[in-house]
């Protein structure tokens, strides 16, 4: 298994987080990941050393076929060849690949995280996740390296999603965020279309979390759990989602080892039950 990137702390994190989150207190002391706080907040050189890390080289791991991103099989290998052009940069490819698995993939719900990126490939939907890793996977077919943010997010994000069956959401729950390592430099999910700071000045409303998924949403409109769009002169509350935020556990080669740390929300009872219930419904 890829260790565990983080550039202050080169030892992965022990334990297994299920459904309960570390206190505010243990946080601070054991968090040493990037963006714990807004991006801006802080001192020079804290600023300085979280932007580095935009910077930084990817490392093997970064390519490396996983049992989620399973850039071996040949379905994967097939939708990245008819999707890349020697012509066009790696961001471009990119975004062509996300805007083709807008239009292929339907969105539906699933709390399946070990699904392998073929098989939400051929059955021609996924959930957020799932088509992130499909995406992913795509990414590393085709040589992009990729890396994921560990985020545990606050269960009432997904609240406006189910208003009668709230019970079913736990009050944390890990939201894998990829990055993509284009242009000499890491690009999170959410800005591969467009800076943060061109689609909050562009957008006409915030993400609700109501309609359209995450997955479509980064087209157009600002998701930024991470506390970028603060300060912008375009910053508007609706756009900024970092409030849904309970903890950003730092940056991990592979969205398998995140699930291998923290567990995974299918392994549930709670999230066994959401899975018979609502798995495979259409979710926009």
């Amino acid at each position: 298994m890829p260790a565990r990137w983080n550039a202050e702390q080169k030892r992965p994190l022990e334990g297994r987080l299920k459904t309960t989150i570390p206190s505010n207190a243990e946080h601070r002391q054991n968090l040493s990941g990037p963006f714990s706080t807004p991006w801006f907040a802080g001192s020079y050189s804290t600023l300085k050393s979280q932007m580095e890390k935009y910077t930084e080289r990817p490392n093997p791991g970064n390519l490396l076929a996983t049992a989620i991103l399973d850039t071996h099989d040949g379905e994967i290998r097939r939708v990245t060849m008819e999707l890349r052009d020697i012509n066009a940069s790696e961001v471009d490819f990119l975004r062509r690949a996300h805007l083709h698995l807008v239009e292929m993939l339907q969105p539906v719900y699933s709390v399946n995280e070990w699904q392998p990126a073929s098989r939400t490939l051929r059955r021609k939907r996924g959930s957020c996740s799932q088509r992130m890793a499909v995406l992913e996977a795509i990414a590393r077919a085709a040589g992009v390296p990729t890396r994921v943010h560990a985020l545990a997010v606050k269960g009432s994000f997904w609240y406006p999603r189910f208003r009668l069956t709230r019970p079913f959401i736990p009050r944390s729950v890990i939201l894998v965020w990829p990055q993509f390592y284009v242009g000499g430099k890491w690009v999170d999910f959410d800005e591969i279309h467009a800076p943060i700071e061109q689609i909050a000045s562009a957008a006409k409303s915030g993400f609700k979390n109501n309609g359209e998924s995450l997955f479509e949403a980064v087209e157009d409109k600002p998701v930024d759990f991470l506390g970028k769009t603060c300060g912008l002169g375009c910053y508007r509350p609706e756009h900024e989602l970092s409030k849904f935020l309970l903890n950003n556990y730092g940056l991990f080669d592979t969205r398998d080892e995140v699930f291998e740390q923290f567990g995974s929300f299918q392994h549930t009872v709670r999230g066994r039950a959401f899975e018979v219930v609502f798995g495979d419904r259409k979710s926009s």
